[in-house]
């Protein structure tokens, strides 16, 4: 794939890289050693920079980089352009792997979950610039998993939402489905099982805290057996332990974010003002 000249690396269709018709942004690379990683200087015909990296002999996919337009991406339309990392461009091999073999019960997991996009929306026969999001994800949630014919659900939330995990719950339970549900300190395990000192309780006056279980939760909804979960505003990295033991496939309804309402994309939305400090490297004092 890869063919090494000094600091000039050559890719297979390499002449590719200059014709704009096959999608096509960069016309030329040089990689520059950059700590542990490579990193390729491109250059467009428009005589711009771009920047794309590389580890061992796998160059980086980086889409939260790429500055091609999205109506001219590649991945989206005809005749689109891709940067040198372009995953879209450059692993086909991927990008066939992911459609071989595929069970049939994911062939109509993900045809149902393309059509449920799709039906978020109205005025979709008026063509991109007039469809509108007319459902919130709660009713997503529920038209999906009637979709898929689920009738059983896990409910896995956190102690701190106990209000909004009894409000999903009814939901759930209005339209149908049975549902388990397990609040996030079920199991009552004190957190200085896991070496946690008192010092670092929530509330450091307490000297026994009970600690997030989403292991336990996700053996719960696992011992009966449910068709689909969803997660309820679990903490950063509970959700990911969730995640790893829970059977099942799982959805996310919402996500813990104290600060904001349970909304955590408000500093993204405000990165160019209130939130601009997000622009520096973090303190972390904390750790």
């Amino acid at each position: 794939m890869h063919e090494f000249h000094g600091n000039t690396v050559f890719m297979e269709g390499a002449t590719r890289w200059r014709d704009t018709e096959k999608g096509v942004y960069f016309a030329e690379s040089t990689w520059i050693p950059v700590g542990r990683m490579w990193q390729v200087q491109a250059h467009s015909r428009s005589g711009g920079l771009r920047m794309a990296q590389k580890k061992g002999n796998a160059v980086l996919t980086q889409c939260g980089r790429c500055e091609v337009p999205k109506a001219e991406k590649f991945c989206r339309v005809e005749k689109g352009k891709g940067p040198a990392n372009c995953p879209s461009l450059h692993k086909r091999e991927l990008v066939k792997a992911s459609r071989e073999n595929t069970p049939p019960e994911e062939v109509v997991f993900a045809r149902q979950a393309a059509i449920q996009e799709s039906v978020g929306y109205r005025n979709r026969d008026k063509g991109y610039g007039h469809v509108t999001p007319e459902k919130p994800r709660i009713v997503e949630v529920v038209e999906f998993a009637k979709r898929m014919g689920y009738k059983h659900l896990g409910l896995i939330f956190c102690g701190g939402a106990q209000r909004e995990g009894e409000i999903v719950h009814e939901i759930l339970e209005t339209n149908g489905f049975t549902v388990t549900s397990v609040m996030c300190k079920a199991g009552k395990v004190p957190k200085s099982s896991y070496g946690v000192t008192q010092e670092q309780h929530v509330d450091q006056t307490k000297p026994v805290e009970t600690v997030c279980n989403p292991k336990f939760q996700a053996l719960v909804v696992n011992e009966v057996g449910v068709d689909f979960n969803i997660l309820v505003n679990l903490c950063v990295g509970h959700d990911s332990i969730a995640l790893m033991h829970l059977e099942a496939p799982t959805t996310v309804l919402s996500v813990k974010d104290r600060v904001t309402g349970h909304s955590p994309l408000v500093p993204i939305y405000q990165y160019d003002s209130y939130y601009r400090y997000l622009k520096h490297p973090l303190p972390l004092d904390d750790l």
